[in-house]
């Protein structure tokens, strides 16, 4: 094995142990979204890794940024880097520590996100080497910031696709001629002509899969919620790693299918007595959490940021119009949408999720990375307010247990529940 690619090959065998220890030790009918999740995971790393070890470009890219654009290009192996770190912390005991506290001695801030840092502790220690790297110039200041030194550790290229404000035809118009420009250049890094028949079967994908997520979300307004909390985190996941595949899209499937047959069927998940919506990201370092939520407190997570599209399908009628709607799509993807713009729009967001999805609470992670969301906590508190909905907000490190820990989270998750519903 490369040890450009290291890092994947690790999470692989760690997906791998955990599916196998699930089809042991739990009952066919339950964590089901779980097992699907992992499957499909194991399956998109197997590709990846295939295509690296045939001498395949091995390009990484923000969780922001298309990845279905990376799949107008043969033989290519694309990785969502920052979300490498999380899955780290999903899978591992100890979690992306090791690589947090790397960058902490190598003098990187403490207060920056562990997305970030785990990633850079990666590229610090060899595990990770990408032939180009695509990000964007946002949602956050700590990406933007942490790029050079993307480029420093990894002497890697680099490729900032710019971000328009305004969100009207002249910004999409702009940010598709800024992933035009990103294609030309990776083509040239790579030696590869974009192939955008490619780039046509990726976007059908995603499509396919924006279609099983919408009814999904149609089955999660039901009372009880049919769905496990534990699927936000796991399709946000996806998400990021697997746009543009059959995998993402079969995922996504099987997770509208385990949801219709529950409703139909009348089979209550957990027990459900309260439902919250979470305005920004899931705790990813703790899994068994979310059977807390479901089983012990009866609270659903009913959807949090990455679990609800405010975008349309990508036109796959020609190149030019499949570059124009992914522009749309990926200005208005979760985190993008809420970070990259005015604070009205995640409030707005989130005023109509409480009263579409018949919400009791909100439950918001201040995650010590994102300082544009701390900006915006209190005036999202007296907006749900004003819709009869509380909100809970928790001080973590979404990505590493020893900022906040997941008993510390339980117990004041518990008491905000106890108290106020």
């Amino acid at each position: 094995m490369s040890q450009r690619i290291k890092a994947v090959e690790i999470i692989y065998k760690a997906s791998k142990l955990t599916l196998d220890l699930a089809d042991r030790v739990v009952s066919d009918n339950e964590m089901l979204v779980l097992k699907s999740f992992l499957t499909n995971l194991n399956d998109h790393f197997e590709n990846v890794l295939e295509k690296a070890n045939k001498g395949g470009a091995l390009i990484g890219h923000h969780f922001g940024f298309p990845g279905e654009l990376l799949q107008c290009f043969d033989n290519v192996a694309t990785v969502s880097f920052e979300a490498m770190p999380y899955l780290y912390s999903a899978l591992f005991p100890q979690g992306s520590e090791f690589f947090y506290d790397v960058m902490n001695s190598w003098g990187h801030p403490y207060h920056t996100c562990s997305a970030i840092k785990g990633l850079l502790g990666m590229f610090k220690e060899e595990l990770l080497n990408f032939d180009v790297i695509a990000t964007i110039a946002g949602p956050c200041d700590n990406g933007i910031a942490s790029y050079p030194a993307y480029a420093e550790l990894g002497n890697i290229p680099l490729i900032i696709n710019d971000m328009p404000y305004p969100r009207d035809d002249r910004g999409y118009s702009y940010y598709a001629d800024e992933f035009k420009n990103t294609i030309d250049r990776i083509g040239k890094i790579i030696d590869q002509k974009p192939d955008y028949s490619r780039l046509k079967k990726a976007v059908e994908y995603s499509n396919k899969a924006h279609e099983y997520l919408i009814e999904l979300n149609q089955l999660r307004r039901l009372k009880p919620c049919p769905i496990e909390s534990m699927s936000n985190p796991m399709i946000t996941a996806a998400h990021a790693y697997m746009s543009g595949t059959p995998q993402y899209a079969q995922f996504l499937k099987e997770c509208y299918e385990i949801a219709k047959h529950r409703a139909k069927n009348n089979i209550e998940y957990g027990n459900e007595k309260y439902r919250s919506v979470w305005p920004y990201m899931s705790i990813f370092f703790d899994f068994g959490f979310y059977e807390f939520l479901d089983q012990k407190l009866g609270l659903s997570q009913i959807i949090d940021i990455f679990n609800h599209f405010f975008f349309d399908f990508v036109s796959t009628k020609n190149t030019d119009e499949m570059i124009l709607g992914l522009a749309k799509k990926w200005l208005e993807y979760p985190m993008v949408r809420q970070g990259q713009t005015y604070v009205d729009v995640m409030i707005d967001d989130y005023v109509w999720a409480v009263n579409e999805y018949e919400i009791d609470c909100a439950i918001l992670t201040e995650h010590i990375g994102c300082k544009q969301l701390c900006a915006a906590t209190q005036l999202l508190k007296e907006a749900l307010r004003d819709e009869g909905v509380p909100m809970c907000t928790i001080e973590v490190d979404v990505g590493d247990k020893r900022f906040t820990s997941i008993g510390t989270i339980k117990h004041e998750i518990s008491e905000f529940v106890n108290t106020l519903l």
